[in-house]
């Protein structure tokens, strides 16, 4: 007995046969194939596979590169920094209430706005200052004030602040603030007034924070 494979073709090709113990020798090593073929693929290369795809389309940075929006904080970026380039701010940071991005070491770094080492302060004319950065503050927070000033005699440079939704509730301890830091800052008002700070309550805490939007 013969097995026959292949066809009729229109290019003059014949049928090829075997006869039926060939037939079943290949049939043996087909299958035979097909086995170490399954018994070779592991399911989990799919997983690995997928995973190596998703690093591969997400840059492979699991850096938010902007302060984190959860944290009740005040951002003030100053001179050539922004957001991107200042980065996350670092974990031993994130109790601060206010804290600086500025120029260190050739890099734009975060610290604490009470660390600041100004001892001197002048506002400038436009005709001082750079161009205007136009920068957008991170989710939960707001531009509150835009100044051009020169700190330390150095030349002049803007500096923008973004706070978070202003707290109107009193502390309703008349001492509550008393043992916290205030940072010496001007507030410059949404209608161009000075403002200052008040002691409110933040949940189970009293703090310091702006009077006026």
């Amino acid at each position: 007995m013969h097995a026959v494979i292949g066809g009729s073709f229109g290019n003059g090709l014949r049928h090829t046969s075997f006869p039926k113990a060939q037939w079943q020798r290949v049939r043996k090593v087909t299958s035979r194939h097909q086995e170490i073929l399954m018994n070779t693929f592991n399911p989990n290369w799919i997983f690995v596979i997928v995973a190596a795809s998703l690093v591969a389309c997400s840059g492979g940075s699991g850096d938010n590169r902007s302060p984190d929006p959860s944290v009740n904080q005040s951002f003030e970026v100053r001179g050539d920094c922004n957001f991107e380039a200042c980065g996350v701010v670092p974990s031993s940071l994130e109790s601060v209430s206010q804290v600086s991005c500025s120029t260190s070491a050739g890099a734009c770094t975060w610290s604490s706005s009470a660390d600041d080492s100004s001892v001197s302060y002048r506002p400038c004319a436009d005709s001082e200052c750079p161009s205007r950065p136009s920068l957008q503050c991170p989710t939960g927070t707001s531009q509150a004030s835009q100044t051009c000033g020169s700190e330390n005699s150095a030349a002049c440079a803007w500096t923008t602040t973004c706070v978070p939704p202003r707290v109107t509730t009193p502390c309703s301890d008349n001492h509550g603030c008393d043992n916290l830091p205030l940072v010496a800052m001007g507030v410059i008002c949404s209608d161009g007034s000075t403002g200052g700070f008040a002691c409110v309550a933040d949940g189970q805490s009293c703090r310091w924070e702006r009077n006026c939007d």
